[in-house]
């Protein structure tokens, strides 16, 4: 009987120990960064709880991981919810994103006005007169800015009156026939 009760309470042991020993590992792997694959258990006690709940953690830091990882791709559209208002990570992530899509955001923006700058100045060296600039930069900047159409025109004074004379258009034949006067009154608005 002592054999056996020793037998029995060194299979109880094992039962009770084996699946804690188990989770200890799994919370050195954690602890060490490492996330793994779900944890199956059939226990329904405390210890069944506890893989639950660890499987639940092992979920959700996936998650926030796998959003870490699209925010450092730039990949600023990237949904994510945190897991609750008191999840730190999850909250200071998305708090993250929105800085770093708006520093984004700035910096395309000014990129795109050096960008243009610097087009426009290598336009304007590449050129003596004034009709081949203006040509090239009414084009350049209707490409830049995605517009159908635009003209040149540069300030004048004819007989005492100011003039507007045109120097080059950007545009469907249409819009280029309704400027092919070259003049226009400065009194006449321009839309």
């Amino acid at each position: 009987i002592i054999g056996f009760t020793i037998l029995l309470s060194n299979y109880f042991s094992r039962m009770l120990s084996f699946p804690i020993i188990k989770l200890k590992k799994i919370l050195k792997l954690i602890s060490n960064g490492v996330l793994p694959q779900k944890l199956n258990t059939s226990l329904e006690d405390e210890v069944g709880d506890m893989i639950r709940t660890l499987n639940k953690i092992i979920l959700s830091l996936k998650k926030t991981a796998a959003f870490a990882e699209k925010i450092g791709q730039g990949k600023f559209d990237t949904n994510f919810k945190p897991v609750s208002k008191q999840d730190i990570l999850g909250n200071s992530l998305v708090e993250m994103k929105e800085s770093l899509k708006s520093a984004n955001s700035k910096d395309e923006v000014q990129n795109w006005i050096i960008e243009g700058l610097a087009s426009t100045g290598a336009i304007l060296r590449s050129h003596d007169n004034i009709k081949d600039i203006s040509e090239e930069v009414i084009e350049f900047i209707c490409h830049r800015i995605n517009a159908l159409q635009g003209a040149v025109f540069l300030a004048g004074k004819q007989n005492d009156e100011s003039i507007l004379n045109l120097k080059s258009t950007y545009a469907c034949q249409k819009v280029v026939q309704f400027f092919s006067s070259r003049r226009r009154h400065t009194r006449l608005p321009l839309v």
